[in-house]
């Protein structure tokens, strides 16, 4: 076990590494009164963080979506995502933080309302044992079952008081859709398919198409196509940009299956598109 720490109340982290039960590993705790603006990110990391807001109130950015989070609220960081968080300048947060990993780490997660699409957990009203399981983790750290029967502590707190048990189901729909656009948007020049998206937010192909289809009136195939089509539309408007360079801009392996699909789609060739035509196409 490594240990640091910056002043007692101020900053501390510990590296534990208690792996004493089945359910999960706790690899690290800390505690951390942040400065006015302190941030930290954009950064991917290897194992999920959990992070209790104390007091104070700062924002968080997550798959590029911001949250803002308030005193006695909750916020995860799950493994393998991109995030940034930010004290407030006024009122600059305080804040534990928990490392773990472990076979039922997502599901007590999700119990508690918190996943990739709703990372705030939200009480229904402040909740002292949960800090108190949070502080007795803190000074007893050194006894490995003393930390470990707290963060299960922690976990039964955090679900019997959560307010968005009920609504996460219909809260995490609209997520999925909204994520799935936001995927395509930051993705279509890649050779995707729909069960790329559907891996990446950790969801069943037919149950993410099922969604998207309900939500949008489009099919997720046919969103990606029109996406694309735009695009390509833009990148041939200028003169210096061939079919060959706009088909592999678009996520297509060669011009020919672009002009081919590009015909189709718009009813004229790639080659025949001008800046007048994309004006009116605007239009």
């Amino acid at each position: 076990m490594k240990k640091k720490e910056h002043g007692i109340g101020f900053d501390f982290s510990a590296f534990l590494e208690y792996d004493l039960c089945s359910d999960f590993t706790l690899h690290e705790i800390g505690y951390f009164q942040c400065s006015s603006g302190y941030s930290y990110g954009p950064s991917i990391r290897s194992r999920t963080i959990i992070h209790y807001v104390h007091s104070g109130k700062g924002v968080l950015y997550l798959n590029e979506i911001k949250y803002e989070i308030k005193a006695h609220e909750a916020f995860i960081i799950p493994a393998g995502v991109s995030a940034y968080y930010e004290a407030d300048a006024n009122e600059p947060w305080r804040y534990s933080w928990l490392h773990l990993s472990g076979p039922t780490l997502n599901n007590a997660l999700e119990q508690a309302g918190l996943n990739i699409e709703n990372p705030v957990y939200i009480p229904s009203q402040p909740n002292l044992q949960i800090e108190e399981a949070l502080n007795t983790l803190l000074t007893e750290y050194e006894n490995p079952y003393i930390a470990i029967s707290r963060v299960y502590e922690f976990f039964h707190f955090l679900i019997s008081n959560s307010s968005s048990k009920k609504k996460v189901k219909v809260d995490s729909q609209i997520s999925y859709v909204k994520n799935t656009i936001r995927y395509i948007q930051n993705r279509y020049s890649l050779n995707i398919k729909v069960s790329d998206i559907a891996t990446a937010l950790g969801v069943n192909r037919s149950y993410l198409s099922r969604l998207f289809k309900e939500a949008t009136g489009s099919t997720i195939q046919d969103y990606l196509l029109s996406y694309r089509m735009n695009e390509a539309t833009k990148l041939l408007a200028n003169p210096h940009n061939s079919v060959s360079y706009v088909s592999f801009a678009v996520g297509y392996s060669d011009a020919v299956t672009f002009s081919k699909a590009y015909k189709r789609y718009t009813g004229i060739n790639p080659s025949e598109v001008t800046s007048s035509q994309l004006v009116t196409q605007k239009h």
